[in-house]
């Protein structure tokens, strides 16, 4: 069987080059077109600021401009372009009986566009049965939602208010990113449009489909988001108000044994272990486990719990998620594949 030919949108940038460093092998795509921007049309990666290991293959594929390449012939393509030009990029894409699935922010909350998690909420994938284009767009959350919801999928029944502190990684803003000044030995306790973003997001993506229909999740999420000088890596400090007592050591059981709606299905981007529970007192951190995840293609798709602690009907717990990774490329390449093995690509 033949492998889909993809293309890569924003190629020059953080995601679309860890698109690219991922796709190198794949045994399901073959990237056939990568596109940024005019200003990058012609040039060649390899002439550019390359930010993630990329084969030979794709650093000498000349760049096509976003606006004006032509994408129907591909069976899908993956978004990794800035979220104010992403949105009619992708329509146009869609429109023409190609596949996009998104890392933008454009298209996450339309009613009939899922945020999708296979993990979490694999049965949303159904709601693209109602875009009207014969291409559907398949979204993934913000690089800070992803981290949060796999954590909470396997307790959700236990939360009654959740609130998320975040410590977000420099790369979290892309490429060229955060001015140095800005980010070297400072916190910046805010970024723009973060926080509605998580809550709007968490709910959603924890919400039950039915009927091609997405109801939110009914629980209060609140967040505070902030950046900091580390490259890659999301730690968030969450805060959970329960509906029952439970003990720290449930929790860590649930998360442990989580294998999600994808149990058994042994994609080659989906890790082992979607939450790896740490005992240490000092982890996880971003230095030594952002990386976390199994098989080697699902290095950094596994989401690292530590400091679980209970008090009372309080409970708090520190979750770490790699952002360029499982927060993005990574996980568009997962969706992607999910959608193949539930039928909705084709291969011949």
């Amino acid at each position: 069987m033949r492998k889909l030919s993809v293309g890569v949108l924003g190629a020059t940038g953080t995601i679309g080059q860890m698109f690219l460093s991922m796709l190198g092998s794949h045994p399901n795509f073959k990237v056939k077109c990568i596109a940024a921007s005019k200003r990058s049309a012609g040039k060649r990666l390899r002439n550019l600021r390359v930010l993630y290991p990329i084969c030979d293959e794709f650093l000498e594929m000349p760049i096509q401009d976003v606006e004006t390449a032509k994408f129907d012939e591909l069976d899908l393509v993956f978004s990794g372009l800035p979220s104010d030009v992403a949105g009619p990029v992708e329509s146009r894409i869609a429109q023409t009986g190609t596949w996009v699935f998104s890392n933008a922010a454009s298209h996450r909350m339309d009613r009939h566009a899922p945020i999708l998690l296979p993990e979490v909420n694999a049965s949303h994938i159904r709601v693209v049965e109602r875009q009207a284009t014969r291409g559907k767009i398949v979204t993934n959350s913000n690089c800070t939602t992803v981290g949060l919801v796999i954590a909470l999928a396997p307790i959700k029944d236990l939360c009654e208010r959740v609130h998320m502190v975040s410590y977000q990684a420099l790369s979290g803003g892309g490429y060229p990113g955060v001015p140095s000044l800005d980010g070297l030995g400072n916190v910046m306790p805010y970024i723009e449009k973060e926080e509605p973003k998580v809550v709007q997001e968490t709910r959603k993506m924890l919400g039950r489909e039915r009927n091609g229909i997405i109801d939110d999740w009914d629980v209060e999420v609140t967040a505070q988001c902030a950046r900091v000088p580390v490259r890659d890596g999301h730690l968030e400090a969450v805060s959970i108000d329960l509906t029952e007592r439970t003990g720290a050591k449930e929790v860590k059981e649930r998360m442990s044994s989580f294998r999600g709606e994808m149990k058994g299905m042994r994609l080659p981007t989906a890790p082992e272990r979607p939450i790896i529970v740490m005992e240490e007192p000092d982890r996880p951190q971003p230095v030594l486990d952002v990386n976390a995840g199994e098989p080697e293609r699902a290095r950094g798709m596994s989401a690292v719990v530590g400091r679980v602690n209970v008090q009372g009907r309080k409970l708090m717990f520190y979750v770490l998620s790699h952002n360029v990774v499982r927060g993005g490329a990574g996980e568009s390449i997962l969706n992607a594949e999910y959608a193949l093995a539930k039928g909705y690509l084709k291969k011949v």
